[in-house]
Order: C-alpha cells, then sequence, then structure tokens
C-alpha cells in the first residue's frame, strides 16, 4: 500500500498483479503465438502496457520462474538479482568470489552429510534450505539435529536433504538487517557494532546487494566469532 500511494504521488500507474492465475507466454514458444491462439494475452505479456515489474512474492518458487521469464521477455524487473531465480548455494558463491566475509559453511547433500557436517562446523549451527527466502533452523545440540534432519528427509526426501550448515545460531534481535534498494541502504534494524560504527554495516549490506546484482534486496548481517559477516539474504 505504501508503495502504490508513493507511485501515485509520482504520477507513475502502478498496479498489483497476482501471477498464480493467469499464464505467462514463455518467450519465442508460446502458444500464445500459434494459429487459433492470436487473441490468448496475459497481463505479464511483455507486448502488455507494464514496462517494469517488482518483485514483490512471497511465494518464491513461483517467483523464481516468473522473473527469469520476465527477463527472457526482456521486461525490465526490479529484484532481488540472481536471489530472485536462483539457489542458496548460488548467491553464496557470488559472496565468496566478491570477497565478502561469510561464517564458516558447508553443503551436506544427505542426512548423514548434514550430521557430519553439523558435527565439523560445531553447536550452535543453523541448517538453511536451497530455496533463498526460507529461515534458517538453528541446532543447539545433536539430538535436535538429529531429530530435525530426520523429520525433513522423511517428508521431503533427497530435496530436503540438500541444505547448507552454517556455524553458529543467532536470535533476531542479534541480527543486522538492511534493505538495500538501488546501491542504498533505505530501512535498517539491528545494532552495529562494527570498528566503523553503521557505516561499517551499511557497506557490508551495499556490496552484498553488489555481488548478486540485487537493485532490491533484503541483506541480513550477524556479528560472529570470525567478525562481521553476511549471514543471510532476504528477496
Amino acid at each position: 500500500k505504501q508503495l502504490l500511494a508513493a507511485f501515485a504521488v509520482a504520477g507513475v500507474p502502478a498496479e498489483p498483479m497476482s501471477p498464480e492465475p493467469t499464464p505467462f507466454p514463455i518467450p519465442r514458444v508460446s502458444l500464445a503465438t500459434s494459429a487459433g491462439h492470436s487473441s490468448v494475452t496475459s497481463p505479464f505479456d511483455p507486448n502488455h502496457r507494464h514496462t517494469v515489474v517488482i518483485d514483490r512474492m512471497q511465494n518464491r518458487t513461483v517467483a523464481s520462474a516468473l522473473i527469469r521469464n520476465h527477463r527472457a521477455a526482456g521486461t525490465q524487473s526490479i529484484d532481488s538479482g540472481i536471489a530472485a531465480f536462483r539457489t542458496r548455494l548460488d548467491v553464496m558463491h557470488a559472496l565468496a568470489a566478491a570477497g565478502l566475509p561469510l561464517p564458516p559453511a558447508l553443503l551436506a547433500l544427505s542426512e548423514d552429510a548434514g550430521l557430519d557436517a553439523i558435527e565439523r562446523t560445531g553447536y550452535p549451527a543453523t541448517i538453511f534450505p536451497m530455496q533463498i527466502g526460507l529461515s534458517g533452523i538453528g541446532l543447539q545440540d545433536r539430538e535436535i539435529a538429529e531429530a530435525i534432519l530426520e523429520h525433513r528427509h522423511t517428508l521431503g526426501g533427497s530435496a530436503e536433504s540438500v541444505i547448507v550448515v552454517q556455524a553458529g545460531h543467532y536470535d533476531e534481535s542479534d541480527l543486522i538487517k538492511a534493505i538495500v534498494v538501488d546501491g542504498a541502504v533505505v530501512a535498517y534494524e539491528g545494532t552495529c557494532h562494527h570498528p566503523n560504527g553503521f557505516a561499517g554495516c551499511e557497506q557490508l549490506a551495499i556490496a552484498a546487494a553488489e555481488a548478486i546484482e540485487a537493485s532490491f534486496v533484503g541483506v541480513t548481517l550477524a556479528h560472529s566469532p570470525e567478525g562481521l559477516v553476511v549471514w543471510d539474504i532476504r528477496p
């Protein structure tokens, strides 16, 4: 509502769109271009009146597919970069390639590997699924770790068994959350203990957004034993 109100003040026509009820033409291969289907249109058609799309979807499975399709169609999107349509592993690779500080982490591809990874990082630890946007699960001891990993594997099979294990676990009050829009921190929550004060946390959040080519993203930081690190990315 705040976004729509701001657009109205700026004289920019904007409207919310729910993507699930309507099929979206796949660029160059859509049935909408075939004979007998020429009248099929979609509010997300690249030839439609919308020229810019802002990704605000909470369903990241839907968002991932839709943002990839928008990009292929040439529609300009304001989104979280590779975090909008790729996996947590892709995001971590991009952050690491940019030389940004991350907590010690291991990739586990099975329940047994997950337990081994947690034992190596030590307790407490946090496990994250591959899908960006889902919260991590804190593990305080081996008994809890065994129960959580067994439950995930039983319900979700191999897809849920693929996880990233990060050293440490932090309460919400201990994390630093920044919303970065177009290379600037526009909202901030938490207490920064960086030697350079708020500017140190601000610089790291902006650098993380740049590393994943995000124009609109949430960056979560944490003060770990290794220093200030990028803890999570939120589309």
